[in-house]
């Protein structure tokens, strides 16, 4: 069994470069004579980091639209074509209140 000392335990680094990220973790291993030796595990975290900004500028972009027009109906449907979300702007251009629809089949309407 590894045990990790408490001084090491939780320790992790994260470590930014201009081309790459990389996750530092520290392993210790614990011999049956109680010497042991501490490794580290270097993780290339890049594409996770690269992949997550994306996702985040979308999400910005998106939040940007969603809260900034309001000349467009924006409204969101989930798998079973239910309403999950309404703007105030599809209430000013249809009549239609987002406690009415929201949970509702848009073929209702």
């Amino acid at each position: 069994m590894t045990d990790i000392p408490a001084e090491i335990d939780g320790l992790a680094v994260e470590y930014e470069s201009l081309l790459s990220f990389m996750y530092l973790s520290p392993v210790a291993l614990v011999r049956s004579d109680r010497s042991g030796i501490l490794m580290t595990v270097l993780t290339d975290i890049s594409r996770q980091i690269a992949a997550e900004r994306r996702i985040q500028r979308t999400e910005s972009w998106l939040t940007g639209i969603y809260t900034n027009v309001n000349d467009f109906a924006f409204f969101t449907l989930d798998a079973r074509g239910r309403a999950e979300a309404w703007h105030p702007s599809i209430e000013w251009l249809t009549g239609f209140l987002a406690a009415d629809v929201v949970g509702q089949r848009l073929d209702t309407f």
